[in-house]
């Protein structure tokens, strides 16, 4: 999850880079970000459950913390990258995966 974390941050710095207006544009790539991060997250769950939790509930997981990853990196980038990457990912990880008992 933390590489993820990364990953996203710095899609998101390096975009900033190469578009100009990169805030106005970035909703239009969100939707498509999120479902590709929440089919990652989804096989990567399902690879680390033996079955016993429904596929339902899965998805549902999975939904979540793509939306949270996309989300907290999204304002990372806003707020002017105030602290690394791995920084970030070292302090919103554990938040995103308590309570959930898969990913870690």
């Amino acid at each position: 999850m933390k590489q993820l974390v990364i990953s996203l941050c710095n899609y998101h710095d390096s975009s900033n880079q190469c578009i100009k207006k990169y805030e106005s544009v970035a909703p239009i790539f969100e939707e498509n970000i999120k479902a590709q991060l929440e089919k990652l997250v989804l096989e990567i769950a399902m690879s680390q459950t033996d079955g016993a939790e429904p596929p339902r509930t899965l998805a549902y997981l999975a939904t979540m913390l793509s939306w949270s990853i996309y989300g907290v990196t999204y304002r990372w980038n806003l707020e002017e990258r105030q602290e690394s990457p791995a920084e970030l990912a070292e302090r919103v990880v554990p938040f995103m995966m308590s309570g959930t008992g898969l990913l870690n």
